[in-house]
């Protein structure tokens, strides 16, 4: 079964690429398959690792958001060879309209369907972004709570506050239960 691993965060500039970069690393390093993709529209890191064969998909039509893009992200995501690991970096800029799309569209059922395990990797980080970093987190919870989430700490701006239980100390209060807080 084809594994989709897409990196969603609304905050830019938190190591969505790096972290992209890192599981399409490992994939390579155990020798399976990757499909690699970016649809980052202001910085298209990602694109940049030649190694990975990464390709772009532009999700806007000049200032507009084009739909059909999505449709074309959603068409690589169900090509993907039996076996692949398919990694989508999504930049701040499209994260709203992204996540719009698979909530309205239904696609992450579509994609369950035709046999593909979907997962969410999100950042967050301590500093001044760590409350924008939580609020992204707790959309994805909020809007897809059945689809397994992994969250990566980046404490690169400031150490991410932690509560008396583990994980951080907005966690436990924004009904994001259903995902482990990894930081």
């Amino acid at each position: 079964m084809p594994q989709v691993d897409m990196i969603l965060q609304g905050k830019g500039g938190v190591g969505k690429s790096f972290i992209a970069s890192l599981i399409a690393q490992h994939c390579k390093g155990l020798g399976v398959e990757t499909v690699c993709i970016d649809t980052d529209p202001v910085n298209a890191t990602f694109s940049g690792y030649k190694a990975y064969g990464v390709s772009r998909i532009e999700l806007f039509d000049g200032d507009d958001i084009d739909p059909l893009r999505f449709d074309e992200l959603v068409d690589a995501m169900m090509q993907a060879p039996e076996g692949s690991v398919v990694t989508v970096d999504n930049g701040a800029a499209t994260f709203v309209p992204l996540c719009a799309y698979l909530l309205e569209s239904g696609a992450v059922g579509v994609l369950r369907e035709a046999g593909r395990g979907v997962r969410f990797h999100t950042v967050v980080t301590g500093g001044q972004a760590e409350q924008d970093t939580l609020k992204g987190f707790d959309a994805l919870c909020g809007n897809f709570p059945d689809v397994p989430t992994v969250v990566w700490g980046n404490e690169y701006f400031g150490r991410i506050a932690r509560g008396t239980k583990g994980g951080c100390r907005d966690c436990r209060s924004t009904g994001s239960t259903r995902t482990a807080c990894a930081v």
